[in-house]
Parts: C-alpha cells; sequence; structure tokens
C-alpha cells in the first residue's frame, strides 16, 4: 500500500523503467506533473472530493462586505442555507404544506397529477421559505458573494455552506492508491520524459542506441487521451446527476 508523496513518486518512475531505465527527468518536474495530475483528480473525479455541510456564525465584516471568506479546500459550493431566516410561523407553514403534499402522494386517486401538485408545493415553499440566497463563489478568491443585500441577515445569525471539499492525501491516504491517478501521473511523467529527449532527438549515444523522443511522446498523448477519457465516461459525476 501506497501511503505516502514520496512513496507514489518512486511507484510512477518504476512503471516508467526505473532503475532498469535511467528516466530523464527532474525531481521537480516529477513534483509538478504529480500535482497536475492531482488537480484533474480533484476537480473532476468522484473520489477526489467529498460532500460536507459547514457552519459558520455570521460577523459585522461579513454583512458589510456581503461575503464570506472560505477555506482553501472548498473546490465547489452548491447552496447556502440560512436557518435562521424561518421563523416559528414559515416553519409552521413549512408543515403544513408537507402534510398536504404526503396526503396527496398516499392519495388513492394519486398519479401524474399527484406528482405535479407535489412539486408545486416544493416550490411554493422554496418560494416562501426562501433559505437560499443568491451566492457566487469565487473560488480563487476564496470568497462566497452574496448577490443583494441580505436584510434579514445579522451578526451570530449561522449559514449552512453545502459545499465539495478536496481529500487531502495526506490525510485519506488511500488516495494515492487509486489506480487512474497512479495511471494519470505516470503518463503525465512520461509525457515530460518524452519532451525532454526531443531536444536531443537523433543524438546516438555511446552504445549505438539513437534517442527517439517522437515515439515515447506518442504513447504518452495516446495513454492520457485514453484515461482522460476514463475519467469524463467512467469516474466523474454527472453536473446534474444521473438521469434515465
Amino acid at each position: 500500500m501506497i501511503t505516502t508523496r514520496e512513496e507514489f513518486k518512486e511507484y510512477c518512475l518504476r512503471a516508467l523503467g526505473k532503475p532498469v531505465i535511467q528516466i530523464n527527468v527532474a525531481d521537480s518536474q516529477v513534483e509538478d506533473r504529480i500535482d497536475d495530475a492531482l488537480t484533474k483528480y480533484f476537480d473532476f473525479h468522484s473520489n477526489g472530493t467529498s460532500l460536507v455541510y459547514l457552519k459558520h456564525k455570521l460577523t459585522q465584516d461579513d454583512i458589510d462586505n456581503q461575503y464570506i471568506t472560505v477555506d482553501d479546500n472548498i473546490s465547489m459550493i452548491t447552496r447556502v442555507l440560512m436557518p435562521n431566516s424561518m421563523g416559528s410561523t414559515l416553519n409552521l407553514t413549512y408543515v403544513a404544506y408537507i402534510s398536504d403534499m404526503m396526503q396527496s402522494i398516499y392519495s388513492s386517486t394519486a398519479g401524474l397529477q399527484s406528482y405535479v401538485a407535489s412539486q408545486s408545493y416544493l416550490n411554493t415553499m422554496n418560494d416562501i421559505l426562501n433559505t437560499q440566497p443568491s451566492i457566487e463563489f469565487v473560488r480563487y478568491g476564496n470568497k462566497l458573494i452574496f448577490q443583494g443585500k441580505q436584510k434579514k441577515s445579522k451578526v451570530g445569525d449561522f449559514v449552512v455552506i453545502e459545499c465539495y471539499i478536496r481529500n487531502d492525501p495526506v490525510e485519506f491516504t488511500k488516495t494515492w492508491n487509486d489506480s487512474w491517478l497512479k495511471r494519470y501521473s505516470t503518463a503525465l511523467i512520461k509525457k515530460q520524459w518524452a519532451n525532454n529527449l526531443l531536444k536531443y532527438n537523433g543524438a546516438t549515444l555511446p552504445s549505438g542506441i539513437t534517442i527517439n523522443g517522437d515515439t515515447i511522446l506518442s504513447e504518452a498523448n495516446r495513454d492520457i487521451e485514453q484515461l482522460e477519457v476514463e475519467l469524463r465516461d467512467v469516474w466523474e459525476v454527472p453536473v446534474l446527476g444521473w438521469m434515465a
């Protein structure tokens, strides 16, 4: 089992032929390619992130600025709930709608009409409760921006942020054993190796071997293309969820 980044790096180099074959890639280049692979993994692989709910207590600065500074490990924010905006009256309305909706669903005459009615109830509840403000997530600025003034918000209120966070390999060490990540990192390092060799393409070594980086580059590009197709078709979670 690979449990550290160093072990992962050595695994990729062995997959390319080390120590039998000299891999002409600098250590810093290997580190960069692993970072590139991890970025792709965190952005698109279903095992690269986890859905969590984070609680944040509003400060005066949050309200004045109309944004919240969030952690760097957040890759996507799907919605924000503001439970404190739901007063007792709205809660009673919510219960009433739920009760009516369930009666409609389990009625002896339930059919497509009950489904349409249920969706209408849900939309009405969402409009009344208004628990999801309009937001913008600036990923590379670590900002969760509220669009428009949040008049009902006050210092001490809590917001619940539904978001996806990157699974840090230092904490989740099994990440280093992910089959796709290992193969993709190896392919990126192989491409780097090929690009390094291209600078000496056609040169003949004392042993009589002629350097040919084109062949290695072609193989690397083919591997990368296949792995990125696999990422989209097999491992990536559809943007709008599974649809039948």
